[in-house]
């Protein structure tokens, strides 16, 4: 009783802010949703959901709202036609979100129980796994770039993360041995020479200092301003070149969206529309 009240009360103010939407989505939505919420049933909780969904992509709502009802879907009671555009639209709907890892799970039962090989197949495979697996994206772009060398340009979205890790490491080992090395091998020539002649400098002092006997002041020194200069080029260093690879990251990410929008532009993921659908 208590669950007719509610969906009652729920359906009575979409009614009021909608009068005019009678044959509208939002009415068969509501219409759907009621029959989801009344049905005790999976099989049938399954088949609602799956209308919902199809006619919320079919009225271009690709946002959260469709992710929702891809949740409630249990796709095992669907027939192997309709999972194959089930699995397909739910790795791109939440590929448009920007929900990769349910992107990828959805994708890949869409390779397992599809012969799918088009252009538009392996578009998606590059551009799902740019992030997580960059051999099936390399794969997928060099297939394509075989048909159509505009897909080339793609390459950008290749982002080797291993190489960019092992330059910064390389740098700060330098950094670590001579002091400022590592800034100068990044670009950043002036703060390197100024590291290596502060870090320089320290050394002579304390050798001085030794050399002079005043082994209290030596210790002092090198324990204090010594290793803070040491300890200060390692910091420096790893910060610009962070900063340095931030930058060109994000130059290659508009130079990368303007060229996925061009290849977009002429090969559109588009979403397979099913028959499956409340009149």
């Amino acid at each position: 009783m208590m669950r007719q009240i509610i969906f009652t009360f729920i359906t009575a103010t979409l009614f009021i802010l909608n009068l005019n939407a009678e044959d509208s989505l939002i009415t068969k939505l509501i219409s759907l949703e009621k029959s989801y919420f009344l049905s005790d049933s999976n099989y049938e909780k399954t088949l609602i959901a799956y209308q919902k969904f199809n006619l919320l992509i079919l009225n271009n709502v690709q946002d959260e709202q469709s992710i929702l009802e891809i949740d409630r879907i249990e796709y095992d009671y669907l027939l192997s036609s309709e999972q194959i555009k089930f699995f397909w639209n739910a790795a791109l709907i939440n590929f448009l979100n920007d929900k990769k890892i349910k992107a990828i799970h959805f994708f890949e039962r869409y390779q397992e129980i599809s012969l799918d090989s088009s252009n538009e197949m392996l578009l998606l495979s590059a551009l799902i796994y740019s992030d997580f697996n960059h051999i099936k994206s390399t794969v997928s772009l060099v297939e394509l770039s075989k048909r159509d060398t505009v897909f080339k340009c793609l390459s950008c979205l290749q982002k080797d993360e291993y190489a960019n890790e092992k330059s910064k490491k390389l740098k700060i080992i330098s950094s670590a041995f001579i002091p400022g090395l590592g800034m100068i091998l990044n670009g950043d020539v002036i703060k390197g020479l100024t590291s290596t002649a502060l870090n320089a400098s320290s050394i002579i002092l304390i050798n001085y200092l030794i050399l002079n006997q005043s082994y209290i002041n030596a210790l002092s020194w090198g324990f204090s301003l010594g290793l803070k200069f040491y300890t200060g080029n390692l910091k420096l260093t790893e910060s610009l070149i962070d900063k340095k690879q931030n930058k060109k990251l994000k130059m290659e990410s508009v130079y990368c969206k303007n060229k996925w929008q061009i290849i977009l532009d002429n090969y559109p993921l588009k979403f397979k529309y099913s028959n499956f659908l409340v009149n």
